[in-house]
């Protein structure tokens, strides 16, 4: 707190001694004493009256609310003591208060009266400049030369605050002085502002007529800074075309009227971690801190002020990358507090924003806090419009009134704050907005915003978590819906580990975090959706967490764990017998999933012992049990009973009312994994399982690796051995995918041996299979150099 009150207070003791002092100063610096005297006595009487504040939070709360606002008036009224401040500095230099006073005193007889060329810009070359090559390129080419037009040449630079639109400008200035014979930098966030730097352009060129700009022959160039208001320049605006303007604004709206304009976004991935070591000085010395360098970049969002403060940071600290990211992390506030602004860029990471912030109107700041709840990246409009979206507080409102929606979304828009997509229909914010808005909220808000995120998200997404079904209640018929809700999900997730930041209805937002469709090729993303909502203290033997204890098991079975997964199948069958009785067929269901472990385990006689009893179960319901007679074929084939299996397939197939060639056609995952027939069947498998499940993943890979092990069967191992490499490419950087990666490599060690005779290959390959293995987090499986060690780290029965 104390932080943020010395950032709002300022310097008024030297304005005091330096100034004289106007009865507006006087009437501004005595209403800003007037707050802050107030401010301290409220603050002095509250801890006094509260020693053990921290047994009773509603005062603490009320009181911090209070302080908020205080400094936001604090704010207010040192803004109006640097305008008096500013506008006393303008009379002392004999100056008009009005922008078109000063340029009528620029516009001067036909030529620079004897100080030409003359080139004010007020900061030098900034030797950290990085990264902005394409962009320079792209001003040169467009203002380099004169356009020969009648036309006025303007570009306009825009982009959020901090992502370099002044440097960019600045460096193209320095870089062209040979090409005008004036150039002039006016700040323009302000009238006051740009009538100064007007005025002293006006004494520089020695002025002492008028109209100049729009009769002169001589090239000038004029950069307006940090443009917010279009009325402003029209003042200033000159009607000769023998020049160029550069005007740089966070608004597109403004880029938009009279200009070429470029979007400035931040870093890439790559153009970051470069401008970070170039920035620290520092290359990384192992893969430990390449990798804390790169997240670091990916926290900052490649913001290049962002990079540029953190830098300075990291080398007073003499901190490793490592280090300053665990640091970052833990105390992200206080590091941007300590930036220092740079004199071309009066701004930290901790004010940089603020100004836009300030000026939302009521429904856009609710809009932007509740964003930091979403994953940045894509905010689907119709998540937040829901007309069904389940919001009873009236303040939004706005949300189910397309106007209204409009009008808050295009305020997030004029200030830069959000990005929209009109054929997506999708909002994106930049993740250090999104850090700065959360570290501005109070307790109490923070809770609003998340229960408000999390009934959304509730509303937007299939609710089957308690129905049962063909697709177990999580079909993947409904992958579409989650692809665009599990982002957000995980971002909830992300706040409730690292911020401490955490919906008030528990239940909800489990039930919400169970949705999780574990069956998208991501098993570790899906235990650990689970294992979270069952950490919030509810009864894992309820109705809500029976079903996710179950679904543990089903990602410790995609995983190759299958004593992990037995042992969570167990605990769900226990409860379930509780909760149901034990001749339910919503126990027979889980009595499937037991059996399908004890299938992996090799353990048959156990699975057919239970599926005995789920086929009991179903026959005193009258229930089909088709998934139980799925599994029932599964078994057999493990066995070694291929025509039992054969027919088991076929009656499931009956049973669920489905003919061969229905079969054939479906593409539902379950149906295309059948491996009873030879390489074509599988080939066809493999296609089917891209076309639903995308081209990488584990069952992809497995269709595939069965497709490479008949074709080395069939002695075509040239085409074996290319899908098997095809395998060890998708299965870079997934770490679903380290016990296809390392089987394929060790198949791979095999076959340049046997088949191509390259010791020197196999060898390779083998020590790949082991180091890939080794990366295999809870694994089961010993350390073995057998064929057998290396299929064992895939499921045998991937679902």
């Amino acid at each position: 707190m104390l932080e943020e009150l010395q950032r709002a207070l300022p310097r008024y003791g030297k304005y005091e001694t330096e100034l004289p002092m106007t009865k507006a100063l006087e009437q501004a610096l005595s209403k800003a004493y007037y707050k802050l005297i107030i401010l301290c006595a409220r603050t002095i009487t509250f801890f006094r009256n509260n020693p053990l504040v921290q047994r009773n939070r509603t005062p603490w709360l009320d009181f911090h609310n209070n302080f908020r606002q205080t400094i936001q008036n604090l704010k207010t009224c040192a803004r109006l003591v640097d305008e008096e401040a500013d506008i006393i500095r303008m009379e002392r230099e004999n100056t008009s208060a009005e922008a078109v006073t000063a340029m009528r005193n620029v516009e001067i007889s036909g030529k620079p009266a004897g100080n030409s060329p003359c080139h004010v810009i007020p900061y030098g070359l900034n030797p950290r400049f990085h990264g902005r090559s394409r962009e320079v390129m792209r001003l040169k080419a467009l203002l380099d030369e004169p356009n020969n037009s009648s036309l006025l040449t303007v570009v306009a630079i825009h982009g959020l605050a901090g992502v370099g639109k002044t440097q960019t400008a600045l460096h193209y200035a320095h870089a062209s002085l040979k090409h005008f014979d004036v150039i002039a930098w006016i700040p323009a966030e302000t009238q006051i502002k740009m009538t100064q730097a007007l005025s002293s352009l006006a004494n520089k060129l020695g002025i002492d007529d008028s109209n100049w700009l729009n009769e002169t022959k001589y090239r000038y160039l004029l950069v307006f800074d940090n443009v917010e208001r279009i009325d402003l320049l029209l003042q200033a605006w000159p009607s000769n075309a023998n020049g160029a303007i550069i005007i740089t604004t966070v608004s597109p709206v403004v880029a938009s009227k009279r200009a070429n304009h470029i979007e400035l976004d931040s870093f890439t991935a790559d153009t970051a971690v470069d401008a970070l070591y170039a920035l620290t000085g520092t290359t990384p010395a192992s893969a430990d801190e390449m990798s804390a360098a790169e997240d670091i970049c990916k926290d900052l969002g490649g913001l290049p002020l962002a990079l540029d403060q953190i830098s300075d940071f990291i080398r007073n600290r003499g901190s490793s990358y490592r280090e300053f990211l665990n640091l970052y992390r833990k105390s992200a506030g206080k590091i941007h507090a300590r930036g220092k602004p740079s004199p071309e860029y009066n701004h930290t990471l901790s004010t940089c924003w603020q100004l836009h912030l300030e000026r939302l109107p009521d429904e856009a700041r609710l809009l932007e806090r509740l964003f930091v709840f979403f994953d940045p990246d894509a905010i689907s409009e119709d998540i937040l419009t829901n007309p069904n979206g389940g919001l009873s507080d009236e303040r939004w409102g706005f949300l189910l009134d397309d106007f209204d929606f409009g009008d808050a979304v295009g305020s997030l828009i004029q200030a830069h704050l959000v990005n929209r997509s009109s054929s997506q229909k999708t909002l994106s914010l930049h993740r250090l907005v999104q850090n700065v808005v959360l570290l501005q909220l109070c307790d109490d808000d923070k809770i609003f915003h998340a229960d408000t995120a999390v009934i959304l998200l509730s509303n937007a997404f299939p609710n089957t978590w308690t129905l049962s079904g063909p697709q177990q209640g999580h079909g993947w018929e409904s992958w579409e819906t989650c692809a665009k809700v599990l982002p957000h999900v995980s971002r909830l997730i992300l706040l409730v580990k690292e911020k401490k930041v955490m919906a008030s209805n528990n239940v909800l937002f489990a039930e919400l975090i169970f949705r999780y469709l574990w069956q998208r090729e991501q098993p570790i993303l899906g235990q650990s959706f689970f294992e979270f909502g069952l950490s919030f203290g509810l009864n894992r033997e309820s109705e809500l967490c029976n079903p996710a204890v179950r679904m543990v098991g089903h990602c410790a079975l995609d995983k190759a764990q299958p004593c992990a997964a037995v042992t969570a199948y167990n605990e769900c069958l226990q409860s379930r017998i509780k909760l149901r009785g034990a001749d339910s067929p919503a126990v027979a269901d889980v009595l499937d999933s037991v059996a399908c472990s004890h299938t992996e385990l090799g353990e048959t006689d156990e699975s057919f012992a239970l599926l005995e009893r789920a086929f009991a179960i179903h026959e005193a319901n009258g229930t089909r049990g088709a998934r139980t007679t799925f599994v029932h074929a599964m078994n057999c084939l493990r066995a070694g009973k291929p025509d039992d299996a054969l027919a088991s397939l076929q009656r499931c197939w009956e049973l669920q009312g489905l003919t061969k060639e229905q079969v054939a056609q479906s593409r539902y995952p379950k149906h295309s994994g059948q491996p009873l027939k030879r390489t074509r069947s599988a080939s066809r498998t493999v296609v089917i399982r891209k076309q639903i499940l995308g081209a990488r993943g584990p069952r992809v890979a497995d269709s595939m690796f069965h497709v490479a092990r008949l074709l080395r069967e069939e002695r075509k191992e040239a085409l074996a051995a290319k899908m098997l490499r095809e395998i060890v490419e998708m299965g870079q950087g997934l770490q679903e995918m380290g016990g296809q990666l390392s089987r394929a490599h060790w198949m791979l060690g095999r076959m340049e041996e046997d088949t191509f005779g390259d010791e020197e290959g196999a060898r390779e390959e083998r020590r790949k299979a082991k180091e890939v293995r080794r990366g295999i987090l809870q694994r089961e499986v010993g350390d073995e150099e057998t064929d057998e060690a290396f299929e064992a780290l895939v499921p045998w029965l991937l679902p």
